[in-house]
């Protein structure tokens, strides 16, 4: 069976959010942890890391020709300061990375029509 484009996507995204680290020119290391549908919490040595949910798949277009899905993911971010000071900082810093990252790919190889960042 072969496998659905909202597989290939979430596969995609996955491998993006891998690649976020500072050696790739991004200001953090998120891509290091990077985890599907994760329901424990993260552990001290897998911060900072994140949490992709699969989410709501909803028809919006169905003809004969064409089927157009509207397909929601989350990105759910954690970091982690041993005195708490940098926290938000490192947060700002994530989700700018996480939104230069999805945002550099909007179309997916041509799978997706357009992806959208909601923050």
């Amino acid at each position: 069976m072969p496998t659905t484009i909202r597989k290939q996507i979430i596969d995609l995204i996955e491998t993006t959010l891998k690649g976020i680290v500072d050696s790739n020119g991004y200001q953090t290391n998120i891509g290091l942890h990077v985890f599907r549908s994760r329901t424990s919490d993260l552990q001290d040595h897998e911060y900072p890391g994140c949490v992709l949910w699969d989410g709501e798949d909803k028809k919006v277009e169905h003809t004969a020709n064409k089927h157009m899905h509207e397909v929601q993911f989350e990105i759910e971010m954690w970091c982690k300061d041993s005195n708490g000071d940098m926290v938000n900082e490192t947060l700002d810093e994530m989700i700018a990375d996480v939104d230069r990252a999805i945002g550099s790919n909007r179309r997916w190889g041509g799978i997706a029509w357009r992806s959208t960042v909601t923050l």
